[in-house]
């Protein structure tokens, strides 16, 4: 069995500060990684194959048959779902899977230069389904510690394409952001297809107030929204358009300018239906008091949490520091994902 150290990474989570949705459709999106992080630990086990704690639960592999087995099942499950023959919920069956087949999909593309005989530990202070990346971090930081272990330096590009191909489990198609903040970090104007542009603004912290964790997943939001809204190109280029605001003002420092575009990306999320109505009324309370707020990342089609908003001006941080959602104050993190030593 191998004698190789303990192994750690961490990465960090993000804001999207415009463009969620719009950026599956080839639109830019504006985004921040933020100072809350994954963090992953790859050390030996002598007693199982591979055994996973995390913030999703418990779960071991006893064999590299049953490991095997396992792989081929989630993928062909994943063929399906690409096939739109399943939804993306029922890919990996259950969320304890998300880390094992970061394990797995390694071995599959290293082969015996990753052992078995692996303990895997994620901790993070990202909130969980809340919008804010946290699968993307745990997937970058795991695939990095992961590598690291069987002896393997990745480029940042060979990171978040082996991160990608895990997150995909989780979310189906993603636009590649919240993998591209994970391992990067800084604050970025994105476009698939297109290099990522990083962005300079002057210090800026964010408040965000946590709405509680959607009840539809971000892979069965982003399929509703397609299936509805797709072909709506003019919302598309309303998005696009709203984005280039927020960044005008945010560089700006032009809190004016500021309120009112993030008050027009909450009309066009709300539009196309991923604003839960109780979160849509506490919105109006912001604006009422004079500033704004919009959700951050997938939202959610039914339910009463739609993750982290975004609040801005100070009456209406003000406002939200006294409501009833739990408040986040974060900064900018320029440092991707990187190995703790």
């Amino acid at each position: 069995m191998s004698a190789r150290p303990a192994v750690r990474a961490s990465a960090p989570g993000k804001v999207i500060l415009s463009g969620e949705h719009a950026a599956v459709y080839g639109r830019p999106a504006l985004a921040a990684a933020v100072n809350r992080y994954a963090a992953a630990r790859v050390s030996a086990d002598r007693d199982l194959w591979l055994s996973v704690q995390s913030p999703f639960g418990r779960m071991d592999i006893g064999s590299e048959a049953e490991g095997d087995a396992l792989c081929r099942e989630v993928l062909q499950r994943y063929a399906a779902f690409d096939a739109d023959e399943l939804p993306i919920g029922e890919v990996l069956g259950s969320p304890q899977r998300f880390p094992q087949m970061a394990w797995l999909l390694a071995r599959r593309n290293d082969g015996a230069r990753v052992p078995g005989g692996r303990r895997l530990e994620i901790e993070t202070d990202l909130p969980l389904g809340a919008g804010m990346g946290s699968s993307a971090a745990i997937a970058a930081a795991l695939t990095l510690a992961i590598a690291a272990d069987a002896g393997l330096a990745l480029s940042p590009a060979e990171l978040a394409a082996r991160a990608s191909e895990v997150e995909r489990l989780q979310h189906g198609r993603p636009s590649g952001i919240d993998v591209h903040m994970a391992v990067h970090g800084g604050t970025v104007w994105f476009q698939r297809d297109r290099p990522p542009q990083p962005i300079a603004l002057p210090e800026t912290a964010f408040v965000l107030a946590n709405t509680g964790i959607p009840e539809s997943g971000t892979g069965e939001c982003v399929a509703q929204v397609r299936r509805r809204h797709e072909s709506r190109h003019a919302t598309w280029s309303a998005f696009e358009a709203v984005g280039g605001r927020i960044r005008d003002a945010l560089a700006a420092t032009d809190g004016d300018a500021l309120i009112g575009a993030v008050r027009e990306n909450h009309r066009l999320l709300a539009e196309i239906g991923v604003v839960p109505e109780p979160v849509r009324a506490w919105i109006a309370g912001l604006e009422a008091a004079g500033g704004a707020g919009k959700v951050c990342g997938a939202g959610s089609i039914r339910g009463v949490g739609g993750g982290v908003v975004w609040v801005v001006g100070a009456t209406a941080c003000r406002e939200a520091r006294s409501g009833p959602y739990p408040i986040l104050q974060l900064e900018v993190e320029p440092r991707g994902a990187h190995l703790i030593e």
